[in-house]
């Protein structure tokens, strides 16, 4: 129906005038279906002969620019033939163009970008400056199809390429950014901007690139054809002003010459959807443990055989240190276990050097949950004081042994040491430590006075057995035979787990030094009922006495605390010697 003349406000004559003055001054509205359209659907609705004058002059202008529709329309901020359109109240489709979004489907690569609008005629692509991606990520146009990064220049101009020629209506890539070679050192930019001027050669190098390896192995000669013969390269590099680049991409967009025609590719790649193995493959050559040890900064890589025997201990401050040595010594025989041992070493890596907590993964068939997921193992301190589980099926290797539930490390060491210091407290009850006076000897009453005073002996009116303990400091000696024996069961069970006969000799000599302390410690040190006694009175007087069996306890804790320093440095060395605790024991033995 036409549009009455009465209807019509001056004010939106003048309005719908002055909109399609705008859109006559623009060139790039000249060939867009926009104005094309809203003048036919004003021309419909008002007649020129009840059309007013000013009204009918300014379509009669935009007539005369009219050229032939190249694109339906650029999706612009501002677009003015619609807007004359709604001020003259007329129906119908001023503006054919979809809202800004991304087409599914497109782009066909993933990578650093965002899609914008999908008929826009220009891409952007600001090289290694990521701030400057975001900023004009930020302020989407019409003009602008997409906005991303380009890193490397081989495979990161293939992308580029491909994504390009998927989308036809894309006709300028507005190269912008510093293209600085001490932030990658590829020289991308350039590299892109030359292969627009010259292409490639018979080996399909970029000529002038001036990047390390601008070779693309995976386009045909014809893609690259395609792209330069369609695609205008506006080189802007170095430019990093987002309101100069914005127009630049206006420009682009006022000579956009159309869509190109679609680029059919020679070879397509095959997408496959990402799943999980139905069941786990055991890898005959063993499973790993990792340790995060953060007191010396370093990641242990613990590699047991499948009868749950430890084989290999591997220790380095970065990943690559470790799977390095496990794979050249052929302690992975699968691609799968390869691949669950890098990924553990990578969280174990950035665990080390972020600080957070390490928890070994399971198979991932497994699952994550630890400890209450069947056949997981219960938490158990690593050297570093973290958690690690160990899962049922450890990159595969479920075995037997590694179904079991194991105790904590410190838990031995700990039994050892309550178990004797028990051991002595009882025999101490039923057999009570003889004092001075029941010795016999010459002069004993003087040095029976002299302990008493001292109080390091056990009056004979105490009847019960821990004020006798007490009183007679026999807790100095519980906490020496103790600790002896305890780490005599430490050394022994890492000469167990190592083959280290330095710690074979080592749990040897505390059960001796133990055994020691309990036969002619005593006697030495001039404990009361020892003959010794009245020689050290008679050199150091009673102030002697309190400090005889606390002399035993201090004697014991610094040789064992020297005696463990020098396995633990005798272990780094002769596994770096021999290579692995499990390799040849007659060298653990000779070094």
């Amino acid at each position: 129906m036409s549009t009455s003349l009465k209807v019509l406000s001056r004010a939106a004559v003048a309005d719908a005038v002055a909109q399609l003055g705008e859109a006559t001054a623009a060139p790039k509205c000249w060939s867009c279906g926009c104005l094309h359209s809203s003048l036919d659907a004003i021309e419909q609705a008002i007649p020129a002969e009840t059309r007013p004058a000013e009204l009918d002059a300014a379509v009669c202008a935009a007539r005369g620019r009219l050229v032939e529709v190249k694109y339906e329309c650029l999706g612009c901020e501002v677009c003015w033939p619609p807007l004359a359109m709604n001020a003259l109240n007329v129906d119908g489709e001023a503006c054919p163009a979809d809202d800004v979004h991304a087409r599914p489907g497109w782009p066909p690569l993933p990578g650093s970008y965002a899609v914008l609008r999908y008929r826009a005629p220009a891409a952007i692509c600001t090289l290694t400056n990521v701030e400057l991606f975001e900023q004009l990520r930020g302020r989407p146009t019409g003009d602008v199809a997409i906005v991303g990064t380009l890193y490397t220049e081989n495979l990161g101009i293939e992308r580029v390429i491909q994504n390009v020629l998927a989308n036809p209506h894309i006709r300028f890539l507005i190269v912008c950014g510093a293209d600085s070679r001490q932030a990658i050192g590829h020289l991308p930019g350039q590299s892109l901007v030359a292969l627009a001027r010259n292409g490639v050669d018979d080996r399909m190098r970029i000529i002038e690139a001036r990047g390390r390896r601008p070779v693309l192995k995976n386009l045909s000669r014809d893609a690259v054809e395609h792209f330069r013969r369609t695609v205008e390269v506006v080189d802007l590099l170095g430019n990093e002003q987002v309101d100069e680049i914005l127009r630049q991409a206006e420009r682009c967009a006022v000579h956009y010459p159309g869509p190109a025609e679609p680029f059919a590719p020679g070879r397509a790649v095959n997408t496959l959807t990402g799943y999980l193995p139905e069941r786990m493959v055991s890898d005959p050559n063993g499973y790993f443990v990792v340790y995060v040890d953060r007191g010396r900064e370093r990641i242990l890589l613990e590699h047991y055989r499948n009868d749950g025997l430890l084989d290999v201990v591997v220790e380095g401050g970065i990943a690559a240190e470790l799977y390095t040595p496990a794979v050249e010594r052929g302690l992975i025989s699968r691609l799968d276990h390869a691949a669950y041992l890098g990924r553990e070493l990578s969280r174990a890596e950035r665990a080390l050097r972020t600080g957070e907590g390490y928890v070994q993964d399971a198979a991932p068939e497994v699952g994550t949950t630890c400890p209450s997921t069947p056949g997981c193992c219960a938490p158990r301190a690593t050297r570093a004081e973290d958690t690690t589980c160990r899962p049922a099926a450890i990159s595969a290797a479920d075995s037997g042994r590694g179904r079991r539930r194991r105790l904590p490390r410190w838990m031995l060491p700990i039994a050892v040491f309550a178990l004797v210091a028990t051991a002595h407290y009882l025999w101490l009850g039923f057999f009570p430590e003889n004092t001075a006076t029941s010795a016999g000897a010459a002069g004993t009453e003087c040095i029976d006075a002299a302990c008493r005073e001292a109080e390091t002996c056990a009056p004979a009116t105490t009847s019960s057995w821990a004020g006798r303990y007490i009183a007679g400091q026999n807790y100095w000696l519980g906490l020496s035979y103790g600790s002896s024996l305890a780490f005599a069961a430490v050394a022994l069970r890492r000469y167990r787990e190592w083959r280290l006969c330095s710690a074979r000799n080592l749990a040897i000599g505390s059960v001796s030094i133990s055994g020691v302390f309990a036969v002619v410690g005593c006697y030495l040190l001039g404990c009361c009922g020892s003959p010794m006694l009245g020689v050290y009175l008679s050199l150091f007087g009673a102030t002697f006495l309190p400090l005889a069996k606390p002399l035993v306890a201090l004697l014991t804790v610094l040789s064992l605390g020297g005696a463990w320093g020098w396995m633990r440095r005798r272990e780094r060395r002769v596994l770096a010697e021999c290579g692995g605790p499990e390799t040849d024991p007659a060298c653990h033995c000779k070094k």
